[in-house]
């Protein structure tokens, strides 16, 4: 198993590459990561990413105002 497995996953669910620019870089046919994105990436899988990355979101965006002072009157 590839030690960079979960952040491909990432970044086919999170469309943060192009499918052609993952498969350049895992050194597959851009049709192969289609594939796996389609029979190997579950929905839950994808929920739980999404989810993840909203709560990544949320908790970035609550630090900024903690840090600036902006949740005080």
């Amino acid at each position: 198993m590839r030690s960079d497995k979960k952040e491909i996953i990432k970044d086919i669910v999170l469309d943060r590459r192009p499918l052609a620019e993952i498969a350049k870089r895992i050194g597959v046919d851009p049709g192969t990561v289609a594939r796996y994105r389609d029979d190997k990436i579950t929905e839950e899988m994808r929920r739980s990413i999404l989810a993840e990355s909203r709560i990544d979101s949320i908790k970035a965006k609550t630090e900024v105002i903690n840090h600036d002072g902006m949740d005080a009157p």
